[in-house]
């Protein structure tokens, strides 16, 4: 039996973040402008917490989720960041 996947439910977008407010700013603006279908996951290895600006509430026509992970010292750090995030994709297509 064939199963029919929805457009929204086929893809995820996933934002390793490091820094650049002022660019995932622009980023979340544009998903918002264009009505983003997709899920959006935010994985956050910065410094600064970033959660007061990336908000449903600020956007609210973006499937958004916000995680945030330790501080990306170094590469090691930065792979367990991205396979955390990895690990709450649950649509085929990343």
């Amino acid at each position: 039996m064939n199963k029919t996947i929805e457009t929204s439910d086929s893809l995820t977008i996933v934002v390793p973040l490091y820094g650049r407010e002022e660019l995932t700013n622009r980023f979340l603006n544009y998903l918002q402008h264009v009505k983003c279908p997709f899920k959006v996951l935010f994985a956050d290895g910065s410094l600064n917490d970033q959660s007061s600006l990336i908000s449903r509430v600020n956007f609210p026509d973006v499937n958004l989720e916000y995680y945030r992970f330790p501080y990306d010292k170094d590469i090691p750090t930065y792979m367990k960041k991205m396979k955390g995030i990895f690990a709450k994709v649950t649509t085929p297509l990343t």
